[in-house]
């Protein structure tokens, strides 16, 4: 792919920029609205354009970007260079406090011109840190702690960008070793995370009766299902502090009304403990119900959100069940089946 920088003779006819009439053309590639990614390795290989003023650069920004504005949406720069320092290449956050000329941001210098060969680069993101590579050598690292107290708001879906800028603040004044038409030619942009996987632990209690019942299920209750039961915590499975999500199944006859499922404690990552935990949280909504009506299986599905520690004996989560009455020539319907509540934990890895 080639993005190409070119002079053109203003005209009020012609486009037009912030200063007036453009003096000169480039291209800007997103995936907003398109691609979003969170955590991963993002790689890009490049050959850089050259000359003073030039200021090519393969980023991302945070997709809240149009709600927060920026620097507040966080902005990950996985690589620039700027002509008027040839032999130098950036990697660069950007957030609140630490923004623009006070960025945290990292240099690699060559020795030689950037843009008399193609060089690889890499941005390694975790929730815990970020780090840059360029042909496989780490120059730069970031983590919370290198900008606190300011914010670090690199924790949700970032968008791809890929530009040529000409001048700017960064980019310098325009010099006479810059000669147009300019390009930046991309042989790849990647993406790299580990594949989404899912363990699933199912806990089944027994509810009798009619009328609005609490039904407490703790987490002592739960057994793995499949591939879980394979691979215990200690050979290397999932913490209990990955669960991302439950759904509530409701087998028998009749009818049933569910109120909610709500977390009652936080669930604490006991290394060997056997049972997942999640965050505190009341996922599935109020009293309105996350699910009702219906006979047999009546699915209720929410999500909450990743969370560390409370003990293996914290309870998970209650629902509220309730077996209609029916009235048949004015008296009582029989007493319902015992129905089974059936609680499914899913635990999720693959943060990239």
């Amino acid at each position: 792919m080639r993005i190409t920088a070119r002079e053109i003779e203003p005209s009020v006819d012609g486009p037009q920029c912030w200063y007036g009439p453009c003096t000169h053309t480039s291209a800007r590639l997103i995936t907003e609205g398109k691609q979003e990614f969170q955590y991963g390795r993002i790689e890009t290989r490049v050959f850089v354009p050259e000359g003073s003023g030039i200021w090519p650069a393969v980023w991302t920004l945070g997709n809240d970007f149009r709600a927060v504005g920026w620097p507040q949406t966080g902005e990950i720069d996985v690589m620039e260079f700027v002509g008027r320092l040839p032999n130098e290449i950036f990697g660069t956050i950007h957030g609140p406090g630490y923004s623009g000329g006070q960025s945290f941001g990292g240099i690699y210098d060559f020795g030689t011109p950037v843009p008399a060969d193609w060089h690889t680069f890499e941005t390694v993101w975790t929730p815990e840190s970020i780090d840059w590579y360029v042909d496989g050598i780490q120059y730069h690292s970031a983590s919370p702690e290198d900008v606190a107290p300011n914010e670090w708001v690199y924790d949700h879906p970032f968008t791809l960008l890929t530009n040529v800028a000409i001048g700017g603040n960064f980019g310098g004044a325009i010099g006479d070793d810059l000669v147009f038409p300019q390009s930046l030619l991309v042989d790849y942009i990647r993406v790299y995370q580990a594949p989404d996987t899912a363990e699933q632990w199912t806990a089944t209690v027994p509810v009798t009766g009619t009328g609005w019942q609490q039904v407490t299920v703790p987490f002592s209750a739960f057994a793995p299902v499949g591939d879980a039961a394979l691979e215990p915590l200690a050979a290397g499975g999932l913490v209990p502090a990955d669960v991302r999500g439950w759904s509530l199944t409701l087998d028998g006859a009749g009818t049933t009304s569910v109120d909610r499922v709500a977390l009652e404690a936080e669930i604490a990552a006991v290394p060997g403990d056997g049972g997942p935990g999640a965050g505190p949280g009341t996922p599935g909504g109020g009293s309105d119900g996350v699910g009702s009506g219906g006979s047999g299986a009546a699915p209720a599905r929410a999500r909450s959100p990743r969370r560390a520690p409370p003990t293996p004996a914290a309870r998970c989560c209650s629902a509220h069940a309730a077996a209609r009455r029916r009235a048949r020539g004015g008296r009582r319907a029989p007493r319902p089946p015992a129905r089974a509540a059936r609680l499914t934990v899913q635990r999720r890895a693959g943060r990239g």
